[in-house]
């Protein structure tokens, strides 16, 4: 049972925004590294997948509260008898641990340790298993996934492993007995049905609709989307890369996408109409909002809602 690396939502907010604005440079900022976290992520999700032969529950990113107190966990791995709450991260470079800090040798960069925050994820975790009348033991380990980070002065503590150690420790597991019974799976529903989807500390970004690029996106090449001969009329394609688009599929994701950018904004035919670069007609765009969305109003006002 997995429950995968995802993207959030301010990662994919960050993701479009890009391409139709120039981000600031905190923006970008922000854009390297949730996109780092998020790779991390993705690049020991793969390992585990295709090294780890004993049976285990891994759930990414997952958003729990103890005591009014959030905490997030990038990797929870479940086992037979323990469960390890691992942190994971993707940085690039050299480092030296300086107190209780990682310093950049080459540019003096300060970034707080990691290990801060993985041993308060622990601590709460712990908590909630025994709210939860769970009794395994809890590990909490520090993964670093990119193979371009080295960490000099290390106290070579278990807890911290490198790209070049995941072998070893997938190995370990490996050695050891692990089955899973319905028991286990129940746990691990249970603490996804506590997972907050969108946490009360998590960043508004807001952007101005008048100043964003408007056109509909090509997935492929992250061109744009036009119309042609080449094509009947219930298809679009990249002017770009010349992929074909379900025209259906193309209005849902640029729904999608204005949603994303525009939580506060009502969702309206002309709206989309404008959003999609006027690529498409106001009676396509009608046709799917009535199709997947639930229309609010009379035909003067009319607005959509999504179906949760």
């Amino acid at each position: 049972m997995l429950k995968l690396p995802t993207k959030s939502s301010l990662l994919k907010q960050l993701e479009f925004a890009q391409l139709r604005i120039p981000l600031t440079s905190s923006q970008s900022n922000q854009l390297i590294r949730e996109s780092s976290g998020y790779e991390g992520e993705c690049v020991l999700s793969q390992y585990f997948v295709e090294n780890l032969n004993v049976e285990y529950i891994a759930l990414y990113d997952l958003h729990l509260e103890e005591n009014q107190k959030e905490f997030q966990i990038d990797c929870l791995l479940i086992l037979q008898d323990e469960i390890y709450v691992i942190e994971v991260k993707h940085f690039r470079g050299e480092y030296e641990i300086v107190r209780n800090d990682w310093r950049n040798v080459h540019n003096g960069f300060l970034i707080e340790t990691p290990l801060v925050q993985l041993n308060r994820a622990k601590r709460l975790f712990e908590n909630l298993l025994k709210k939860m009348q769970v009794n395994l033991k809890v590990n909490e380990v520090l993964i670093l996934t990119n193979e371009e980070f080295i960490l000099f002065k290390s106290d070579h503590s278990k807890n911290v492993i490198m790209r070049q150690q995941l072998r070893r420790f997938v190995n370990q597991l490996n050695s050891r007995h692990s089955h899973l019974s319905d028991w286990h799976v129940n746990v691990s529903e249970k603490l996804i049905s506590r997972h907050i989807i969108e946490s009360k500390y998590q960043q508004k970004l807001e952007f101005d609709f008048e100043l964003m690029k408007k056109g509909m996106r090509c997935d492929e090449c992250d061109g744009w989307l036009g119309t042609t001969r080449k094509y009947s009329r219930k298809n679009l394609y990249c002017l770009s890369c010349e992929s074909k688009v379900d025209l259906e599929t193309a209005v849902l994701k640029c729904i999608n996408e204005y949603q994303l950018l525009f939580p506060k904004r009502k969702i309206t035919v002309n709206t989309i109409f404008e959003w999609s670069g006027e690529c498409v007609s106001c009676h396509m765009i009608r046709k799917v909002l009535n199709k997947y969305y639930i229309p609010v109003g009379t035909t003067k006002g009319k607005y959509y809602l999504p179906i949760d």
